[in-house]
């Protein structure tokens, strides 16, 4: 398991596109302040990143990484060398979400850095701030976790159109469910996109999202109200998806054929 994490968190180390998208995202992160340096919705961007932009580029990159081992035998030569299948889905997905989280918090991070030395963050509760990251970047981990399934269904990652309007038709299920009226909070907190969607990192815990409230504060169509999440059932849902789809994931990598 070890030398298969080593192989695995190596061939990261050294892939350029790795470090291209680290750079990208600590530039952006920062360029994002100084345009919107005005305006509090800054602060909200690193909740709405992770299911407007990280979902779909997850699919890609992923694809990308994956591509390799499901072409050029590698997989095969990790499993004729003894290395069980389950080690060897572990050690990908490990890889695939390690870097697909650490792009998402140099986004955030470079963002809240950036914004607590050059905008007024007196209105800011830090504490909601460090739940809204670690629960989007469980949702991180959920999509990296489902496009991990997509490559190994797709056999090699035949299509990644497939996989990006498969993340595209999650987010937009979980922004649909937000449409609907009376549904439970407690069924919600099974749609990371619901949740990310109404955080607010601002002090006061009943101030309307600045990025989901219409004109007067009107609901709009992306909006729950002025529904809070609680820290704990949100990420223990999450939790509970990513266990689920990784099962899956597995139990499949075990049967399907590699040939």
């Amino acid at each position: 398991m070890l030398k298969l994490l080593n192989a695995y968190f190596s061939r990261l180390a050294k892939w350029t596109i790795f470090r291209i998208l680290m750079l990208l995202m600590l530039a952006g992160g920062i360029a994002l302040v100084f345009f919107m340096r005005k305006q509090p919705v800054v602060f909200q961007v690193p909740f709405f990143a992770a299911n407007l932009i990280f979902p779909h580029y997850i699919g890609v990159v992923i694809g990308l990484f994956n591509y390799p081992f499901f072409t050029n035998g590698t997989i095969r030569n990790q499993l004729a060398v003894g290395h069980r299948r389950s080690s060897v889905f572990f050690a990908d997905w490990a890889v695939s979400n390690a870097f697909s989280v650490a792009l998402y918090l140099i986004l955030s991070l470079s963002i809240y850095v950036t914004a607590a030395i050059f905008c007024d963050t007196s209105v800011i509760a830090w504490r909601s701030v460090a739940e809204g990251l670690i629960l989007c970047g469980l949702q991180v981990m959920l999509f990296a976790t489902i496009t991990q399934l997509f490559c190994v269904i797709l056999k090699g990652v035949k299509s990644f159109l497939a996989i990006y309007l498969g993340n595209q038709i999650l987010v937009v299920a979980g922004i649909g469910i937000m449409t609907l009226e009376k549904i439970p909070k407690a069924v919600l907190y099974f749609f990371p996109t619901a949740v990310s969607m109404n955080l607010n990192c601002f002090k006061d815990s009943g101030a309307a999202n600045p990025l989901m409230e219409g004109a007067n504060g009107i609901r709009t169509a992306a909006s729950v109200s002025a529904m809070t999440f609680d820290f704990l059932p949100a990420a223990g849902a999450v939790i509970l998806e990513i266990a689920a789809v990784y099962l899956i994931g597995v139990l499949y990598f075990r049967k399907t054929d590699l040939n």
